[in-house]
This record gives C-alpha cells, structure tokens and sequence, in this order.
C-alpha cells in the first residue's frame, strides 16, 4: 500500500465506503463493522494469519468479557448473497483497530479514524 491518502463516502445505504488506492474498504454504520477481508486484502495479509495469533485470540476473549459481546458476534462472515461488497468477514470497531495495528501503524492511523467518525 503505496498511498498516502484515503476518502470516505457512502457506497450504498447500509455501506460506507473507506477509498484506499484503487480497494474500496466498507464499513456498516449501522454497528461501525468493517470488513476486515478487504482491509487485510489491501495490506497484503490475511485475517486467518491474525485470527489465528494468540494475541489475537487474548484481545479478542478480553473484549468479549468486557462487552458482554460474544467472540462469535464480534466477527461475522458473510458469504454469498448478491452484494459482494457486503461479503467477508466484518469486525466489530474494536477489532478492527487492533487488527490494523497488527497490519501497520498507518493502517492503525486509518481505521481509529473511521472508528471514531463512524456511527
């Protein structure tokens, strides 16, 4: 990821759209989840490779304590259906910044600013 810059916008009612380059990352601002698939496509990693770090597993576990929100509601994927961009696996705001810290600290910078303007 070579830009220096994003834009954000409304891509259709129930989507923000986070313009990153030429990838488009969404975000619900029914909830502020972001599609993790796609930031982590934009970064060049997968989110299996952080979902699958204990570090991640810990910080996942410990905000699901502190929010009462079940681990399997603070990431959801969602296949198929006929709106690709609402496909992938979508994470609840907290995630999503501590995801984009794993990805680089631009990242981090990027995604804590959505969080906060979102929603």
């Amino acid at each position: 990821m070579t830009t220096n810059s994003h834009l954000s916008f409304p891509i259709q009612p129930s989507l923000i759209g986070h313009q990153l380059g030429d990838e488009l990352i969404s975000q619900r601002p029914k909830d502020g989840y972001i599609n993790a698939t796609a930031l982590c496509k934009v970064a060049g990693k997968s989110f299996y490779d952080y979902r699958r770090l204990s570090t991640s597993k810990e910080f996942i576990q410990e905000l699901s304590t502190e929010t009462g929100i079940t681990v399997s509601a603070l990431y959801q994927t969602l296949e198929g259906g006929n709106q690709p961009k609402s496909q992938g696996t979508w994470v609840h705001p907290d995630v999503a910044i501590h995801l984009a810290q794993w990805l680089s600290p631009k990242f981090a910078v990027w995604v804590s600013k959505w969080v906060r303007e979102c929603c």
